[in-house]
């Protein structure tokens, strides 16, 4: 259980960060789709560097990571958010068997 409670927060942190990216960015501007995809990327490589697998193809990005795989047609982003609640739900089943 506490490995993937130090993976929740890991890919929490992962997730915040591409929140404070967009947050920071102007749609229609020059740079919005550089910097995003920058980010993107920047969160995979890290996340990969960890251990997560992270595949993309014409039915969308998938991430497996300590265990939950998660899947979205909506990219890295939507395949993060998926994995969070995967997570959560996976970690309160746990709990519900603990007591």
């Amino acid at each position: 259980m506490t490995a993937l409670k130090d993976a929740l927060a890991l890919v929490e942190k992962e997730d915040e960060f591409l929140t404070t990216v967009h947050a920071s960015l102007t749609l229609g501007t020059d740079n919005y789709w550089t910097a995003r995809n920058a980010a993107k990327a920047e969160v995979a490589a890290r996340l990969e560097k960890l251990g997560a697998r992270i595949r993309r193809d014409h039915a969308g990005t998938a991430l497996r990571f300590a265990g939950i795989r998660a899947h979205s047609t909506m990219g890295l982003e939507g395949a993060i958010s998926n994995w969070l609640k995967a997570a959560r739900k996976r970690l309160a089943s746990w709990g519900r068997e603990a007591s």
